[in-house]
């Protein structure tokens, strides 16, 4: 016996409740396959636009090639100088070239700019302050931890070598 509400669901909305063995798909179209003929044809016409469209490409190429070559040939030095000075193609190319030649002619040498960094009159950000207190302080740190370090194996190469001594003057 099953429950009551089961048992009302399946009263009100069991019809309507879909099964998938009764489920039937029906295209929305048939696709009627053209014949050999018009296949063959439709072909034909394909592949002689891919024709016409490649040696278009091929044509507009040849021209600009030679519309270059005309243009590298220099007058006063009677030679093919090649494209030097043209401007690039596009405005967008030209304003990168003009970006990184701007940034690299402003900037001096590194050690200017790390003279720069030292003085005093850079200023800096509350925040950054603080870290930068902090990173001296964790620098000075290991550079005392250092020098202890250094300061024991000296003592200790020192303690070995004046036991070697003493053990050489015993021993003869």
């Amino acid at each position: 016996m099953t429950d009551p509400a089961t048992a009302y669901f399946f009263k009100k909305y069991y019809r309507n409740i879909i099964k998938w063995w009764f489920v039937v798909y029906n295209p929305d179209f048939r696709k009627i396959w053209p014949s050999k003929e018009e296949e063959e044809t439709a072909h034909q016409k394909e592949l002689e636009e891919k024709r016409i469209a490649h040696e278009k490409e091929l044509e507009e190429a040849a021209a600009k090639e030679q519309e270059k070559s005309d243009d590298a040939y220099n007058a006063s030095t009677g030679s093919y100088s090649g494209l030097y000075g043209q401007k690039p193609v596009d405005d967008q190319t030209q304003s990168t070239l003009d970006e990184i030649l701007n940034a690299s002619s402003s900037q001096c040498n590194i050690d200017s700019l790390v003279e720069a960094a030292k003085s005093g009159d850079v200023t800096l950000p509350p925040e950054q302050d603080e870290i930068i207190r902090e990173a001296n302080a964790i620098y000075e740190r290991l550079l005392r931890e250092a020098a202890e370090d250094e300061a024991k194996k000296q003592a200790e190469i020192d303690a070995v070598k004046q036991s070697m001594a003493s053990n050489s003057k015993t021993t003869s």
